[in-house]
């Protein structure tokens, strides 16, 4: 389950019961708000990392994210790249469908 960082910045998120951690300056990628046990995220895409890019598409919203999801062919062995803000640390992980 993700939200864009522009949706949250957008609305007034620093008075909601749970604050998003976002860092300074940043505008786009897509914040993580749960990863799913059946993902094939589980396990390397972690509950409030930041998904910056995903297959080399820098991520403004969630349609981009979910127009290169719906290309993917399940249990073709499609590797993606994605890359992540963890903690403060940009960190690639790779999936593998």
């Amino acid at each position: 389950t993700v939200v864009a960082i522009s949706d949250l910045l957008a609305m007034d998120y620093e008075s909601a019961d749970y604050k998003y951690i976002i860092p300074e300056g940043l505008k786009v990628g897509i914040y993580v708000t749960e990863v799913m046990e059946s993902s094939v995220a589980y396990g390397k895409i972690q509950k409030d990392d930041i998904m910056l890019e995903f297959n080399g598409v820098v991520l403004k919203n969630s349609l981009q994210l979910r127009a290169e999801l719906g290309a993917i062919v399940v249990g073709s062995n499609t590797e993606i790249e994605v890359k992540l803000l963890r903690n403060g640390n940009e960190v690639t992980v790779t999936l593998v469908w």
